[in-house]
């Protein structure tokens, strides 16, 4: 997390949760393949069932170089199916 401050003061926290190369890679990865797909269906939720170490990824975090996932879509992750 880092501070910074905007134009009249206040501080505003942002944070950061996968370094930016590392977000669009593994972005690259699970969402572009399908993307075509899911903007077609119109979806508007995305739900995630991760193992292993993508268990621990926060999905809403990841972008494509513009924005976002979360600032696309709602997100939702399942433990298990």
């Amino acid at each position: 997390m880092f501070k910074e401050t905007n134009n009249v003061g206040l501080v505003v926290k942002k944070f950061c949760f996968l370094p930016t190369g590392r977000s669009q890679q593994i972005y690259g990865w699970l969402i572009k393949p399908v993307k075509t797909e899911i903007d077609n269906s119109k979806v508007d939720t995305l739900v995630f069932v991760p193992e292993g170490l993508l268990r621990n990824m926060p999905m809403a975090s990841l972008d494509d170089g513009k924005d976002y996932l979360i600032q696309k879509y709602a997100v939702a992750l399942s433990p298990d199916v």
